[in-house]
């Protein structure tokens, strides 16, 4: 089943597989209660958080939805409302550790030490001396090098907060989030450095977004996808099998299936003369090798081939 945020009858009623719709804009994200329930008071603890899950399943989107929802899901568990503020540090743009701290730069014809954002993200958090719900969220920690993972260790993990002088800077009153992609290990899809076995001792609440089965992907697509039932059933049979040939190491070329294309397929569903094959291709594989593209051209052209064109049932 799946239940609005909006609801605490619905959030008592759910069970702890059921999905919770979140507002994302002019859109909902639905994710399972029991993954929800632990993050938000994993926040509200400021636990050192590691979320993990594969390609597409929404890490991104659900970290940054959670500020406009923070409210109801204060009120559904029943703890008192702070406003969460969330600080984005995409760590894969550090390559050393001292790079997380400051960096040299020219200022007045000199130079000076200029923070960097994790130091800036450490600094924010503790001006708001405890009076908000507060993340800092280090994006993609799965595919930065061990010593930056170990800065992590020495420089944010510790309490007080010490920045790369050894300076007591204080306590940092935040939730550590840190997320990665376990797809990039099991599948090579992009370089990545193993996590540190320290650093993997020091998360104090390990969550995992999964991929939603077929019958509840199709139950969520009803409320995004204005098409055909028998349309959407392909869909949603597309991208599965899609994901299972992916994780095989066929289709190197073409990405993982993901919410965001979803939602994209959902505004082509609007355009005059929308044709779903046309559809799978340009916003699922068109970009991919030519040898992908023509198998997955004939394997759309199959599982296509007993659809009526001119069906018009609606989803909704």
């Amino acid at each position: 089943m799946i239940y609005s945020v909006s609801s605490k009858r619905g959030w008592n009623r759910a069970t702890k597989r059921d999905l919770i719709a979140l507002k994302d804009h002019d859109k909902d994200f639905w994710i399972r209660k029991e993954v929800l329930h632990a993050l938000v008071l994993g926040i509200r603890d400021q636990l050192v958080v590691h979320l993990t899950g594969g390609t597409g399943v929404g890490k991104s989107t659900l970290v940054s939805v959670l500020p406009k929802n923070w409210r109801n899901l204060c009120r559904n568990i029943g703890i008192e409302y702070r406003n969460l503020v969330v600080l984005p540090v995409p760590l894969i743009h550090y390559q050393g550790p001292e790079e997380l701290f400051t960096r040299r730069a020219i200022q007045n014809n000199g130079t000076c030490d200029e923070d960097r954002p994790p130091l800036l993200a450490a600094k924010k958090a503790m001006k708001l001396n405890g009076q908000h719900d507060v993340i800092i969220w280090f994006q993609e920690v799965g595919r930065t090098p061990p010593s930056v993972q170990n800065s992590l260790i020495s420089g944010f993990l510790t309490d007080p907060f010490y920045d790369h002088n050894g300076k007591n800077l204080g306590r940092l009153d935040a939730c550590v989030l840190m997320d990665s992609n376990y797809q990039d290990k099991d599948n090579g899809n992009y370089l990545l450095h193993e996590l540190d076995a320290a650093l993997q001792s020091r998360f104090t609440l390990q969550l995992t977004l999964d991929y939603l089965d077929q019958d509840m992907e199709k139950r969520v697509l009803r409320e995004l996808i204005d098409v055909p039932q028998d349309q959407l059933e392909k869909l949603v049979q597309f991208t599965h099998q899609l994901r299972e040939s992916k994780r095989a190491g066929d289709y190197k070329s073409v990405p993982f299936p993901t919410f965001r294309q979803y939602v994209a397929l959902g505004k082509q569903a609007k355009w005059p003369d929308f044709e779903m094959e046309e559809a799978l291709r340009t916003v699922f594989y068109g970009g991919a090798g030519q040898g992908d593209r023509e198998k997955l051209d004939s394997e759309v052209k199959n599982l296509f081939r007993d659809i009526d064109p001119d069906s018009s049932t609606k989803t909704s």
